[in-house]
């Protein structure tokens, strides 16, 4: 992992928490996927199973309608995570 990116994330980490105390509840979910995000693009293709990939695809896709529709923005993270347990529960995981 380069450096750069490793304190970029730290600092986009270090201020999402400060920006959870004054935003909307909504936008703790969405500094947490954007931070999956982030940290799948750090490690990088070499050292990570397509699948996290694919899921990072997927929420940068819809990470955005937390702004919009909430509803919508829920539901497609529930998708995500039953997308993940069912992954993990095919036993994918070493």
């Amino acid at each position: 992992m380069k450096e750069k990116s490793l304190v970029e994330l730290f600092c986009f980490l270090l201020s999402s928490a400060r920006g959870c105390v004054d935003e909307p509840a909504i936008y703790g979910p969405l500094r947490l996927i954007e931070a999956y995000s982030r940290l799948v693009a750090t490690i990088g293709h070499e050292e990570l199973d397509n699948f996290w990939w694919q899921q990072k695809e997927e929420i940068d896709n819809y990470k955005n309608l937390a702004m919009y529709d909430e509803e919508a923005f829920i539901k497609a993270l529930d998708q995500t995570l039953e997308k993940v347990a069912h992954y993990i529960s095919e036993g994918r995981i070493s």
